[in-house]
């Protein structure tokens, strides 16, 4: 509350020729208060309000209010006479939406009241909430909500006047490659809570070597017998490169795509030569180690018992693929 008094230009006690036309010259002190500006003046008891008005220098435009109306006798108690303002003002939000509401008097919070809006908890004003309106006045209004937002894989709360997407990246100093992912679309608009993540997406071409195992090949020969075998060519593995797409999401490995391959060394195949000869056998009862049947003897293997005699028995492989006993 400001006080007029004698140090500034308005009045506070009526001139003589004023004093004259209010009959008693008994004198009162009277508060006039103008929003947050109270004007003191002295006035003689019977004086008008409209008398009160002029020596403080005070002018009621049309639509003002007077808790007292002016053609009415100073109140002799003490009251003090209220000027109750008729403000026009403007307020616009960062939204776009703008609106002019009349308030009689009043403060910040009687004008957004009035035009039906509520602050949320991290809204911003031009003017203190509680500051006095005044005729003409403009409030702007900026809305900031919170939101979560996840970058590199970093998480950072940020509050922020951005209502879409893209207002958001630009405010944030966030540049988006063409290749990122966002959780959300450019255009989308956003609300109060929302997470925002957006993923660093890089791809890769990366070579890899790769061993190509031998195969190993059969060759026959009628100079070998059947059942011998030699190899005639050592098996060498070969090489071949493998070129790879590699998507990495926020330095992480998210997929790996083979796009190409190249054979840079060839495999040596193994060769193993078989025998196909056949084994010559004799006329039966020849003396050709067979048993007459026209088969031969393959092997003799002598096997003793574990009794520590000397006794034992033959194990006798003949060509044909039988095999006997023979004891000694």
């Amino acid at each position: 509350m400001k006080i007029i008094n004698k140090k500034d230009v308005l009045l506070c006690v009526l001139p003589l020729a004023l004093l004259a036309g209010c009959g008693s010259s008994n004198t009162m002190e009277v508060n006039i208060e103008d929003g947050r500006v109270t004007t003191v003046v002295s006035v003689e008891k019977d004086c008008t309000v409209a008398d009160a008005l002029a020596a403080a220098e005070l002018t009621v435009s049309a639509g003002d209010e007077l808790s007292v109306a002016e053609n009415e006798t100073v109140p002799s108690d003490g009251q003090p006479i209220v000027i109750s303002r008729k403000n026009q003002v403007n307020i616009t939000e960062d939204n776009g939406n703008s609106q002019i509401v009349t308030v009689m008097g009043g403060r910040v919070s009687d004008a957004l009241a009035s035009a039906g809006i509520e602050l949320g908890e991290y809204d911003v004003l031009d003017h203190g909430i509680d500051a006095y309106l005044t005729n003409g006045m403009t409030i702007n209004i900026i809305h900031r909500i919170p939101i979560t937002l996840i970058v590199d894989g970093e998480t950072t709360e940020v509050i922020t006047s951005a209502s879409t997407v893209e207002e958001l990246l630009e405010e944030q100093d966030i540049t988006v490659g063409d290749t990122d992912r966002l959780s959300k679309d450019k255009t989308a608009s956003l609300t109060s809570g929302d997470k925002l993540v957006i993923e660093r997406v890089n791809v890769k071409k990366i070579t890899e070597t790769e061993e190509i195992e031998y195969e190993t090949q059969t060759e026959y020969s009628d100079e070998m017998y059947t059942g011998e075998s030699r190899v005639s060519q050592e098996g060498v593995n070969g090489e071949k490169e493998l070129t790879y797409e590699v998507t990495y999401v926020d330095g992480k490995e998210f997929e790996k795509k083979l796009v190409s391959e190249k054979v840079t060394k060839e495999p040596v195949p193994q060769i193993v030569v078989e025998g196909t000869k056949q084994q010559e056998t004799s006329e039966p009862g020849g003396d050709d180690g067979g048993d007459g049947s026209g088969r031969t003897v393959v092997s003799r293997e002598k096997n003793y018992d574990c009794d520590g005699s000397g006794h034992g028995w033959y194990t006798i492989t003949y060509s044909d693929g039988t095999v006997e006993y023979e004891d000694f």
